[in-house]
């Protein structure tokens, strides 16, 4: 006897409202085992009621029915999934919703920095001077010139150092200065305290904490600065971090000019002053492409060097961020966006998963200098911001962007199913109403860790049904 798959599947959902209509203690143990089996068995139902004539045309209700089930917040959430490869949308729930991404934004950022820079766009930091050199003595000025490097380390700016003194000078007569003053109007109006064009590791610092016993230990590119207020890292990792200092260019300035000290160039404490236009280049040194960058940044999702490619995008077209619909093959939008930073610290930003989901698509079919998105994401449970959601057997296919503030929770990327399909999806949850109160300093009814553990493990249920396909 064949089954009534459209009401089977509302009797199930019908048993699930029930289920967990009044959630007591006893109730929230049967979550984790009930929640989760109900949307399985409606795609059961729903495999076993199809009909021959329609065999071959997917049908996403059964698969959105699942989903939806599980989601323990469907309401505050939007998901979107598509084939990679045709654009098709296999399921979708509230995805022309506007969310706030947090770091998943730093992925637009990726995509229009590669429209407008290219990822094969490098970055130059110099060492210029004026006045004329005399026997290995600068008679003038000597400057170190930032020129927008996302990823500066302490370790470049050493051999930049070792350059200078390997060009045979040994003494400065005029002062020691830096220049930060690259796309210094389009940095201020960003929310990123500090941001700067000359900024060497983030703006972070580790420290060696010296140990009896603990073999010494060298984590380049991050470098050491003077007097700052140190605490522990809290990893047992023996080292010592140094929160942001938010004055980047002097203290990138102090770093280099005691490299130079360091090898035998004597002159004075820097300050900061901008470069004269007669002022000659002594020597320099230049980043690797964009596109080596971007699989750092988007692992460890530094929000430094995102505002600063960021910043350099909207320098060189000021509507990038306004033209995504466009840019990502939707000329008349799909949801909308709101982009004011390009880290995703912000909470005004606001993007759909249909938008994120097409910007993803066009990623996919995007030739980033020969290097495809899916390598520059991270493999799913490797990196630093994904780590921990599934065990190595669910996140095996996956390469994923998280993004996280209070209240609001995306993930986005790729994944290959059971059946070899290789999809795109993206899931959003905010709850403006307690990130509202969160903002306001009053407490919200829910706790934002509590919030963000409930909202993990619908990101977890998600990726398992979806991984079904």
């Amino acid at each position: 006897m064949r089954i009534n798959s459209e009401s089977a599947i509302s009797a199930v959902r019908q048993l699930s409202d029930r289920i967990f209509v009044h959630e007591s203690p006893r109730i929230l143990k049967l979550r984790c085992t009930v929640k989760f089996f109900i949307p399985l068995i409606l795609i059961l139902i729903s495999c076993s009621g199809a009909e021959k004539e329609t065999e071959n045309i997917f049908d996403p209700r059964p698969l959105n029915d699942a989903v939806i089930a599980a989601l323990r917040d469907a309401e505050n959430t939007g998901y979107i999934v598509l084939d990679a490869k045709s654009g098709e949308v296999l399921c979708e729930h509230n995805c022309s919703s506007r969310f706030i991404p947090a770091s998943a934004t730093k992925l637009i950022t990726l995509f229009s920095s590669h429209r407008v820079l290219g990822s094969d766009r490098r970055f130059r930091t110099r060492v210029m001077y004026t006045g004329e050199i005399v026997d290995g003595s600068v008679n003038g000025a000597l400057y170190l010139v930032g020129g927008c490097d996302p990823l500066l380390t302490s370790d470049d700016l050493r051999q930049l150092a070792d350059k200078v003194v390997k060009s045979g000078i040994r003494k400065i007569t005029g002062p020691c200065c830096y220049d930060d003053s690259m796309l210094q109007d389009v940095l201020k109006a960003n929310p990123l305290r500090g941001l700067t064009s000359l900024c060497i590791s983030y703006d972070y610092s580790k420290i060696e904490a010296k140990r009896q016993g603990v073999p010494a230990k060298t984590v380049p590119p991050l470098a050491a600065k003077e007097d700052p207020p140190f605490f522990l890292s809290g990893d047992n990792s023996g080292f010592l971090t140094s929160p942001p200092s938010f004055v980047p260019a002097k203290q990138t300035a102090l770093f280099f000019f005691n490299e130079l000290a360091r090898g035998g160039v004597k002159g004075g404490s820097p300050s900061r002053k901008r470069v004269p236009a007669d002022a000659k280049e002594l020597v320099s040194i230049i980043s690797e492409p964009l596109v080596m960058m971007y699989p750092e940044i988007l692992f460890y999702s530094i929000n430094h060097s995102s505002e600063l490619i960021y910043a350099m995008t909207l320098a060189q077209n000021p509507q990038a961020m306004r033209d995504l619909p466009a840019m990502s093959g939707q000329p008349n939008g799909q949801g909308g966006s709101l982009i004011v930073c390009g880290s995703g610290l912000s909470s005004k930003n606001r993007l759909s998963p249909r938008l994120l989901a097409d910007v993803l698509l066009q990623c996919y079919i995007t030739n980033f200098s020969g290097v495809s998105i899916r390598t520059l994401l991270d493999p799913f449970g490797q990196g630093y911001s994904v780590r921990g959601r599934l065990n190595a057997e669910q996140s095996a296919g996956i390469s994923a962007k998280t993004g996280s503030l209070a209240y609001s929770l995306s993930l986005c990327g790729y994944a290959d199913t059971a059946s070899g399909r290789e999809i795109i999806f993206v899931i959003m949850a905010t709850d403006f109403a307690m990130r509202k109160s969160y903002e306001a300093g009053q407490i919200p009814a829910i706790p934002a860790a509590q919030w963000q553990q409930q909202h993990l493990d619908d990101q977890a249920d998600f990726l398992r049904l979806i991984k079904l396909l």
